[in-house]
């Protein structure tokens, strides 16, 4: 199979505040896996499960990820997810750090537990 992505995007957002979710699945190099985002006002979260614990209807637009339930009424998250932020000597950043890159990892974990309509 050649290297493949699919994912929803959720927002919830409130008066003061707004977060992103992205639930997906995704092959690359061979390798199957699924994983839920979650871009908040401080930061981008990220946690990768096993594609084993992933389920979607397309027809009823149900998909689920380990505990976490998205739907078109709406998400059930519960998730500990970390970011990992990768600093570059001219202040770039990117993804996961890369060893013999030169850069420093800084790893913010969170624990979320939420239903949003």
């Amino acid at each position: 199979m050649s290297e493949y992505f699919y994912g929803w995007y959720f927002r919830c957002q409130s008066a003061g505040e707004s977060l992103a979710v992205i639930p997906a699945v995704h092959v690359s190099n061979g390798r199957s896996s699924c994983s839920v985002q979650v871009l908040t006002q401080s930061g981008s979260f990220y946690r990768e499960f096993p594609i084993a614990q992933f389920r979607v209807n397309r027809e009823k637009m149900v998909m689920q990820i380990g505990e976490n339930l998205f739907s078109r009424k709406g998400i059930r998250l519960r998730l500990e997810a970390e970011r990992k932020v990768r600093f570059f000597p001219d202040g770039e950043c990117a993804g996961e750090k890369k060893e013999g890159q030169g850069s420093r990892s800084v790893s913010d974990k969170i624990a979320l537990s939420f239903w949003c309509l």
